[in-house]
């Protein structure tokens, strides 16, 4: 176990510099912290950097500073109680992974946490180290994926929405000069074909 600038860096036989996670606890129970850091500690062939707090506002300002792959967050703070700590989070951080840890076995509120955008809802005193790893970095995933999911609709967006564009373009000008229905028939035709072409491509 080797400690590294106020964190602490466990590492298990890692097989690659990048196979690594940097996690953000967020928990006032020194008692939990300790165990938390114990199980990931556990966790073998993957480096784990963990850093800790025990407010919500210190934690807001350390992670605006970038650097963290992913915050593990109890709801029950100090300075913020429930769903409203993750509702702050998402405000301050909404581009970093949340995998919520709390003693509060409610699946109402579980179900509701996951609504709201963390990725996953973990129970203390019901998951082993193996668990809680698995979590943490499937919610890293998830959150990759969804990024490229929303860039790639942004783009298919823009490009189906260029064709309809110009066809409308084109349907408003033959609607005010429709003896030019002949010269622009190839034109829509052609933004048709482009359309359906790009639609094809979303389907494969």
């Amino acid at each position: 176990m080797l400690k590294q600038s106020g964190g602490i860096l466990y590492k298990r036989q890692a097989k690659m510099e990048t196979n690594s996670l940097r996690i953000f606890l967020i928990e006032d129970n020194p008692g939990d912290t300790d165990l938390i850091k114990e199980m990931l500690s556990e966790v073998e062939e993957i480096i784990i950097h963990v850093e800790s707090s025990d407010r919500l506002l210190k934690s807001m300002e350390r992670l605006v500073e970038g650097n963290i792959d992913v915050i593990l967050s109890d709801l029950s703070l100090p300075d913020s109680q429930g769903l409203e700590t993750l509702r702050r989070l998402f405000e301050c951080v909404p581009d970093i992974p949340i995998v919520v840890m709390t003693g509060l076995n409610d699946e109402k509120t579980g179900i509701e946490a996951v609504y709201q955008g963390a990725q996953d809802y973990l129970v203390k005193g019901q998951v082993d180290s193996n668990l809680l790893a698995r979590s943490l970095r499937y919610a890293v995933e998830r959150h990759r994926k969804q990024k490229e999911l929303d860039a790639f609709v942004h783009t298919v967006s823009h490009d189906l929405k260029n064709p309809l564009i110009n066809i409308r373009s084109y349907l408003e000008m033959l609607g005010e000069k429709p003896e030019l229905l002949d010269k622009y028939r190839s034109s829509v035709l052609r933004q048709v074909d482009q359309l359906i072409k790009r639609i094809d491509e979303l389907l494969a």
